[in-house]
């Protein structure tokens, strides 16, 4: 992954506005099992830890800056399990965010992920802490015990409460205008984003499958160097994990042409 370059991230709504703290009934508590709980039949197990292997995949993605650029922005932990969960919930997943207590006097949160299982569901958990691998950031982990991916550490099977996850509406996405496009000259390509419930974080812009810009500008500039056509992707994300993409075709001329000029 390219290393990512973003601006300052503009100021997220209050925390109020997206999370709450709910009281959660007994039959609705989910249980958090080892995989390699005799609960478990060898197929749902199988499962298990199939869809814990495309978790992990989703979090070794990264997301689309860097620590530094959310704490800088007023971003707290708890904003970043938030948008963590959405990832995951945005990739099918169904999630649940959870709190208890760190050992210490204080409160954790962290998420369980839902995996279907016919009559069941088994959970997985996921520690949303950004971590740096490379010039990549990374969403969190499943925390495995040593490196055999079959037990889960015993801190994450238990918590105090379940945080209720406000409903969250997805952005929407449009490459609005693409200027007259001429070989070796800069062109501007310009986005629209709109979240209803958010804030964008984030416009990333690729050209035919390569990401080549990430930032925080609904404005992109590039110098195409081919006579070719080219399909340019924008994927926009909000502050909850949810992402929106739009795309549109640019053919590179050799020269400027004027359809209005006088001979």
């Amino acid at each position: 992954m390219k290393r990512r370059s973003l601006g300052l991230l503009a100021p997220l709504l209050l925390l109020s506005l997206l999370v709450g703290f709910v009281g959660a009934q007994a039959a609705d508590v989910p249980v958090v099992l080892q995989p390699m709980d005799a609960a478990f039949s060898p197929s749902e197990r199988a499962v298990l830890l199939a869809a814990a292997q495309d978790v992990e995949r989703i979090l070794q993605q990264g997301y689309p800056t860097s620590y530094s650029r959310l704490a800088s922005s007023g971003w707290l932990d708890r904003d970043f399990v938030v948008f963590a969960a959405g990832t995951l919930q945005f990739s099918g997943y169904e999630v649940i965010v959870v709190e208890g207590d760190d050992g210490s006097g204080g409160n954790r949160l962290w998420i369980l992920v839902g995996i279907a299982l016919g009559e069941r569901t088994g959970w997985i958990p996921v520690e949303a802490t950004p971590s740096q691998v490379g010039a990549s950031w990374l969403l969190g982990r499943i925390p495995w015990i040593g490196i055999s991916g079959t037990e889960f550490e015993a801190f994450y099977l238990a918590f105090d409460r379940v945080v209720e996850l406000v409903p969250n509406t997805p952005p929407t996405a449009q490459i609005t205008s693409i200027g007259v496009v001429v070989i070796d000259e800069q062109t501007a390509i310009h986005g629209r984003a709109e979240d209803r419930d958010g804030t964008i974080i984030a416009y990333v812009w690729s050209i035919d499958g390569e990401e080549i810009e990430v930032s925080t500008s609904f404005v992109f500039r590039h110098t195409f160097i081919a006579l070719e056509e080219y399909e340019v992707t924008l994927v926009v994300f909000d502050n909850r994990g949810a992402q929106a993409t739009a795309s549109g075709l640019v053919e590179v001329l050799a020269e400027r042409t004027c359809s209005r000029c006088g001979s």
